[in-house]
């Protein structure tokens, strides 16, 4: 179920790219994306250690996922609902 909602997530974010987000725009795509990556995180973390490949991997997508953006910063997403995990990959806002 994990892999699932992991690859759910990468395909969010990959789709914000292309602008069709039915109605709900590419930056709320993107944001809706980055919480559930954020999320998944934290609970893969907690039951499989940090040291499992798919707590490395979700940590990377994420990290991509916050520094491949289009024509807006990361203030633009309005992520402080992520709370203080946001601040564990490195991004400072």
């Amino acid at each position: 179920m994990l892999r699932i909602q992991l690859e759910e997530a990468r395909a969010t974010y990959l789709y914000h790219f292309f602008g069709h987000s039915q109605g709900i725009g590419s930056r709320a795509c993107l944001r809706l994306a980055v919480g559930r990556l954020v999320g998944l995180h934290t609970r893969i973390r907690r039951v499989m250690g940090p040291a499992h490949p798919m707590t490395r991997e979700i940590t990377d997508l994420l990290r991509t996922a916050l520094n491949e953006q289009l024509d807006w910063r990361l203030d633009d997403l309005d992520l402080r609902l992520l709370g203080p995990e946001f601040l564990e990959f490195g991004l400072e806002r």
